[in-house]
């Protein structure tokens, strides 16, 4: 974190409000720091529902946000490719890199089952609360299990428009 914050020059909290959440209209959100006072980068960024889908689809849109280009799009690329692979799946930057039902998505996933989907192929952000925190096998079953309803319902709904 300390690297990324020499290069931006400044705090990373201090670019990511004036550069993403005062521009994509966050209106309460909480980052914690470490105890040596470096921001967690990885975790404990609350936010609500709504923002995090503004998150979703600031990378559906490649880095785009109303016109504005806030993140490069060849950076969103790199942080949703596979960098690594583990026994829970293969991890971009601060993403899993998922699929179900032959539908290929990444997810931003917070303990107690918070998740932020993204559907690139489906032109779609899906936003998951849940409280079942230090419970990763059960906040994972129940999110797959959401968004595998939600594939099924919309390629059910894409099969009855090519249908007629």
């Amino acid at each position: 974190m300390q690297l990324l914050q020499q290069q931006l020059k400044q705090s990373l909290q201090s670019w990511a409000k004036q550069q993403l959440f005062d521009k994509l209209g966050f209106g309460c959100y909480r980052w914690e720091t470490q105890p040596d006072g470096v921001l967690e980068g990885s975790a404990r960024l609350w936010l609500r529902p709504r923002d995090m889908l503004k998150l979703g689809v600031l990378y559906l849109q490649q880095g785009q946000w109303q016109g504005e280009q806030l993140l490069p799009a060849g950076w969103v690329h790199q942080m949703t490719s596979r960098q690594a692979t583990s026994p829970a799946g293969d991890y971009g930057y601060y993403f899993w890199l998922r699929q179900q039902d032959g539908v290929s998505y990444y997810t931003a996933e917070g303990d107690g089952g918070q998740y932020i989907a993204v559907f690139p192929s489906l032109d779609m952000v899906l936003v998951l609360t849940q409280g079942n925190y230090l419970q990763w096998p059960l906040y994972k079953a129940q999110a797959d299990r959401i968004i595998r309803q939600v594939l099924l319902s919309t390629q059910h709904q894409n099969v009855g428009k090519a249908g007629g």
